[in-house]
């Protein structure tokens, strides 16, 4: 609860210092303060301490010390005429009551809620420095440590085009025209993937930075066989996802970033979603070919066969892919008509 989290630096053997930085809003210039150390007791400069709203308690500023005014998730707080309020970027925020005193500029996204409420009455778990949307840091977490394992990813896949491209050039010197053929294409496969890792990177950062539209990750429970997309009552893109299946999160992060570019529209309350920029089989071709590049061997079974490069990850692969329900029947996922249609 207010806790700073304070960088050392040792600058001296008989004395250091504590930096604390105090983030600002973009314009705003920096200031320090220093928590000097010594081998007596600290001579501390300024301290906060807060209640979830961000209501102060126990603060104490030194004399001298340069007053900070953005301190609570980086809010600006006002003390003029005593009114101790919280100025954010949209509204203002009154830490007392735990209210804006404006309407939610998003207001429409959240019907269900009070358009004065704040955090969702949650401020724990989530944060509102603008004070227009509800930010839950763990979807943000969660889409670090997926950036991370496509990073990861795209540095195997960097590898094996190095090889590649030294096993071109030696079956090039030998002369061997039908090996640096098959090689060739080989790499073109690979190359292909790492910009599929690249895409899906780029749609997570899109998802996060879009301030029209909102996306959370939601962990599915045991006995599910596959994610899926879904669009909550509120208009929020939920991505459902099974801990441990990271190709098939990519699939449906892919489907996320379809919804965020305007490709495909969720219906609000449900799975289903109206294809408005791009065929059934366009989107679902798309979202394989990224789980490919991401995992390779979590690609379901096909009629058509499994894929052994990136172009084989076709129209042909998805309309045959299929699952088997509990009674063991065998079941086409794709059967429905709308993904027999292709573009002319």
């Amino acid at each position: 609860m207010g806790c700073l989290k304070l960088p050392y630096r040792e600058t001296g053997k008989r004395q250091n210092f504590l930096s604390v930085w105090n983030r600002t809003m973009p314009g705003k210039s920096q200031h320090r303060n220093f928590l000097t150390l010594g081998e007596k007791k600290p001579s501390q400069k300024n301290c906060d301490n807060y209640y979830p709203f961000g209501l102060t308690f126990n603060s104490y500023s030194r004399e001298g010390s340069v007053d900070q005014k953005y301190k609570f998730n980086g809010i600006e707080q006002v003390a003029d005429l005593g009114l101790n309020v919280l100025d954010a970027q949209f509204r203002v925020l009154d830490p007392a009551i735990g209210r804006w005193w404006q309407n939610d500029p998003k207001a429409e996204q959240y019907y269900s809620w009070s358009p004065f409420n704040a955090m969702g009455n949650n401020p724990i778990k989530i944060s509102d420095p603008l004070g227009d949307e509800w930010k839950d840091k763990k979807d943000e977490k969660m889409a670090g440590q997926i950036s991370n394992q496509l990073q990861k990813q795209d540095q195997r896949l960097q590898k094996q085009e190095q090889r590649l491209d030294a096993r071109i050039a030696k079956a090039d010197a030998k002369g061997n025209t039908s090996k640096v053929e098959r090689l060739t294409a080989q790499k073109a496969s690979v190359s292909q993937s790492r910009q599929d890792i690249g895409k899906t990177q780029s749609g997570l950062a899109a998802m996060g930075a879009d301030q029209n539209k909102t996306f959370r990750f939601n962990q599915l429970s045991g006995g599910q066989q596959v994610g899926f997309t879904s669009t909550d009552k509120d208009g929020t893109t939920a991505i459902n996802y099974i801990s441990g299946a990271f190709g098939n999160t990519v699939h449906e992060i892919t489907h996320a970033s379809q919804i965020q570019q305007g490709l495909l529209k969720g219906i609000p309350g449900t799975d289903q979603v109206i294809f408005s920029g791009m065929l059934p089989i366009e989107s679902e071709t798309q979202a394989y070919q990224r789980q490919y590049s991401a995992d390779p061997s979590s690609l379901p079974p096909s009629d058509a066969g499994t894929p052994s490069s990136h172009n084989g990850v076709n129209g042909d692969y998805v309309r045959g892919v299929y699952y088997n329900d509990a009674t063991g029947k065998k079941v086409n996922q794709y059967s429905d008509k709308m993904y027999q249609i292709q573009n002319k």
